[in-house]
């Protein structure tokens, strides 16, 4: 009872509590997507080994994978990266994707069997999680930066885990 008292007499410690309870909200909320992020991680790695406990975070984020409208998204990324691939040089300097996007016209068959792929309602969710992978974080991510070796041997690894076929 005497911190409220005391910010009648004191507006400055008022202040700092209002201060010191946002401050620990913003830790808070922060925690929480940290947190977040790192289970969804872990939870893709089991998916990605094989591994399925039946827990309800990873039947839900399973779900959310198989999802026809989150594989229909992926499968729209992976068709505009190589549509910006093959139309690099008409973007003006200023507004071209990162340069690496060049590599992708040379796996255009990989990159279309996999987004033929992923409209399919047998797409498996691995695959889906190797290609949510290689796909996350828009122009910083492994397509744009990757060398053109590694990039051939993993969009080789996705279209035989969701095509059956190298």
């Amino acid at each position: 009872m005497a911190a409220p008292a005391a910010t009648l007499v004191e507006p400055e410690i008022g202040y700092a509590m209002f201060a010191g309870a946002g401050l620990t909200g913003l830790g808070v909320c922060l925690a929480d997507r940290i947190l977040g992020y790192v289970r969804r991680e872990r939870i893709h790695d089991m998916l990605v080994a094989g591994e399925v406990p039946s827990l309800a975070s990873v039947v839900a984020e399973a779900r959310r994978l198989g999802d026809p409208r989150h594989r229909e998204q992926l499968a729209a990324a992976l068709e505009r990266a190589l549509d910006e691939g093959r139309r690099w040089y008409e973007f003006m300097p200023a507004s071209r994707p990162p340069s690496g996007v060049r590599h992708l016209p040379q796996h255009a068959g990989a990159i279309e069997d996999i987004s033929t792929a992923l409209r399919h309602d047998s797409a498996s969710v691995r695959g889906v999680v190797m290609v949510e992978r290689l796909m996350r974080g828009g122009y910083g991510s492994a397509i744009y930066g990757s060398e053109a070796d590694w990039l051939r041997r993993e969009l080789g690894r996705i279209r035989f885990e969701l095509t059956g076929r190298s």
